[in-house]
């Protein structure tokens, strides 16, 4: 095999490494957290299906790269990530379903707070207005943040988890592929502005001097 196929190789075998250690993090997440935060559940959820997609890609990228000699080995060990991807959606998707009987038997059985849960409801409601979104051109990233500062970050009455299932709902493309230390709001606002703060400003420099 040449040095660029093997290169290739390892680099795959890593990304399947890492995505082997978050799905085991998520299994732990799932057995051990009663959280009754749907948000928190949606956004593992949200995770989980790029990590499908992720896992897709290794797997046609070994297809292409691997030698007929190793290829079903590393082809069985994706096919062991998916099949655990499927029951951590499975389960997931019911704990979804669960929290929603909850809070539907929840909402008939309190009638007489009627007035109070709607004042609570209207606290988290967000703006009547589209959320800016961004897939990762760095001259649409100064506009993109201080939208979603204004709208998202700078409201005290959404809880860290909405914000971070709200900014990652606004992301696509090579924005969506930003990798952060933690599953937490802070962690991906950081890493978002390590990667295109200085990447923005760059880019308006040089378009200043054409």
């Amino acid at each position: 095999m040449a040095d660029d196929q093997r290169a290739k190789i390892i680099s795959l075998n890593r990304k399947r490494g890492s995505i082997k250690s978050s799905l085991t993090k998520l299994n732990s997440f799932i057995e051990t957290n009663d959280s009754k935060d749907s948000i928190v559940y949606q956004t593992k959820l949200d995770n989980l299906l790029r990590i499908k997609q992720n896992l897709e890609q290794i797997k046609e990228e070994y297809f292409v790269t691997a030698e007929d000699s190793e290829l079903q080995e590393l082809e069985d060990s994706v096919e062991e990530l998916e099949e655990e991807c499927e029951r951590l959606e499975v389960s997931l998707k019911k704990i979804l379903a669960s929290n929603k009987e909850l809070l539907s038997a929840s909402n008939c059985n309190s009638h007489s707070n009627e007035a109070s849960s709607k004042t609570e409801s209207i606290s988290f409601r967000l703006p009547e207005i589209p959320l800016p979104k961004f897939s990762g051109h760095y001259q649409d990233w100064q506009n993109f943040k201080i939208q979603f500062e204004n709208i998202i970050d700078n409201n005290d009455k959404l809880t860290e988890n909405q914000k971070l299932y709200y900014l990652k709902s606004t992301l696509s493309g090579a924005a969506a592929e930003t990798v952060t230390i933690e599953e937490t709001y802070a962690s991906l606002k950081n890493a978002l502005k390590e990667r295109f703060d200085n990447n923005a400003y760059a880019f308006k420099v040089i378009s200043m001097t054409f």
